[in-house]
């Protein structure tokens, strides 16, 4: 079985800025937090589960133009065998005076059969 966690936090240290597990970051100027949920799998049998899928939430937390990032996460996260889910608008965080830019992405592993 993977270790999704580590598996993501390999592919953010590339990105080259701070980041963490579902944290808040106060004094950098760019950040990046993540999380991780599991769904139920697609294929079931014999009433085991055969694939678990993760989705990967990743927030890009930024006072500057954070596209170079946006691109360096989805080519790091593709690269390593995440798929693309989508990335909804980005929003900007009056109290902290900072850009938030989600990104989602999918992981699926094969159990035994």
């Amino acid at each position: 079985m993977v270790d999704i966690k580590a598996k993501v936090s390999e592919v953010l240290q590339q990105v080259g800025l701070p980041y963490g597990f579902v944290c808040k970051d106060e004094g950098h100027k760019q950040f990046i937090a993540y999380n991780i949920n599991s769904n139920k799998a697609y294929k079931y049998f014999d009433d085991e589960e055969k694939i678990t899928q993760y989705k990967i939430t990743i927030n890009i937390f930024s006072v500057y133009d954070f596209t170079e990032i946006q691109n360096k996460v989805e080519k790091y996260m593709q690269a390593a065998g995440f798929q693309k889910d989508y990335y909804p608008a980005c929003i900007f965080i009056e109290n902290m005076g900072i850009y938030n830019q989600p990104m989602y992405f999918n992981y699926y592993e094969e159990g035994e059969y």
